[in-house]
Parts: structure tokens; sequence; C-alpha cells
């Protein structure tokens, strides 16, 4: 994961181990919810993450196809330090979610934060691991970065 820093839309390129991009995940630059737009290397849409407006405690994303047809939700635990992620057409997990430096946040407050650390348990062996991995970075982007 880079992020691009001079970016109006808070732009994310996801990479694979020899340099080249696999997706980028770039933020709606005007959202109620923390929309962000995932985008393969040529820049068609792959997905779009949006947050469930009233969810503080515990917080629900959702994964739409580029049509706009939900594709995952992510329901949070208290706080939004792990998730489940769901299939919505069948109910069943596909992956979890959690924030392997969450103590950090809660004693330090956000100083010294300068990256995050998250485990992905993928339990779905057919979803494109690029979707995955941008719906955890866009709830990090959405929750954790300030």
């Amino acid at each position: 994961m880079k992020r691009v820093i001079l970016s109006i839309r808070r732009r994310v390129e996801l990479q694979e181990i020899d340099g080249s991009i696999a997706a980028t995940i770039h933020a709606k630059i005007v959202s109620a919810r923390g929309a962000q737009d995932l985008k393969d290397p040529q820049g068609n849409l792959i997905a779009r993450i949006k947050k469930k407006i009233l969810s503080l405690f515990r917080p629900v994303f959702y994964l739409e196809d580029p049509q706009g047809n939900q594709w995952f939700r992510a329901q949070g635990k208290f706080m939004g330090f792990s998730f489940k992620v769901y299939d919505v057409t069948t109910g069943n997990v596909i992956a979890e979610i959690e924030k392997a430096d969450r103590w950090r946040d809660i004693f330090l407050g956000g100083l010294l934060d300068f990256k995050d650390t998250y485990a992905l348990r993928i339990l779905d062996n057919v979803t494109d691991r690029r979707i995955l991995v941008g719906f955890v970075l866009s709830i990090d982007n959405v929750l954790h970065d300030r």
C-alpha cells in the first residue's frame, strides 16, 4: 500500500510485490458517509465502499458493485477495531478484520500514529483479494485516519 500524499481525493495505491499497481482507492470529495471508490489500474470502478451514516459505536460499511448493488456488509464491533464481512446475498461470513494495534490508539489517542496494522482473515476462496484489501483500507481511511 502506498498513500499518495499530494492528492485531492486522498488516493491510496495497492501495489504488487514487483511495484505494479493492482488497484487504487479514491475518497469521494464530498460525502456525508465517507464513500470511497476502488478502481483497477486502468481507472475502471471495481466497487464503492460506503459507511452507514448512523452507526457510531458499532460501525457498518457496505461494499457495492459499480451499479450500486450491495455485495458485502462489514459489521464492526465496539469502536470499529474488528469487523466481520458478510456476503449480502448468502449471509455467510467471508472475511474477518482485526486491528492489531488498537491498544496504541486507545491509550495514545493517535499520538505517534504513522501506520496501522491489520489482520485480514479470508474465509472465501472466490472473492477477488483486491476487493477485500480495498475494503479494509477504506474502513481504516474512514474510521482511524484523521
